[in-house]
């Protein structure tokens, strides 16, 4: 989405999340919108505009690739092989040994650049 020509950056946030999503949001800055408590058919409403969705193994991922937005997969605890997107749908998968290893915080990134 863009906003006056810049970026907007939408956080998603699900139960227990919303102090980590406010945290994401300082991190990045200028263009982070915190998404309010959502449906499902609004989160697949917000997501269906996307450029590009950034995300772990979880619903709101495979709903992106359901809807065909490119995808950058974040995958920790299974091997992507059992949950990534299909081949049909433009997508980049990370594997990190946990969510909090940010030595891949620059592959995520890349990822991104690749899509926009």
């Amino acid at each position: 989405m863009v906003s006056q020509g810049k970026a907007v950056r939408l956080i998603g946030w699900g139960p227990d999340e919303e102090e980590l999503a406010q945290g994401l949001a300082r991190g990045i800055g200028e263009g982070a919108v915190l998404l309010p408590p959502t449906s499902r058919p609004e989160l697949a409403a917000f997501i269906a505009r996307s450029q590009v969705f950034v995300g772990g193994d979880t619903g709101p991922m495979h709903m992106a690739w359901l809807l065909h937005v490119p995808v950058v997969a974040i995958f920790t605890a299974y091997p992507p092989e059992v949950n990534a997107p299909p081949r049909e749908v433009p997508h980049r998968i990370v594997s990190m040994a946990s969510p909090s290893d940010e030595s891949k915080i620059s592959d995520v990134a890349s990822a991104v650049i690749d899509f926009l």
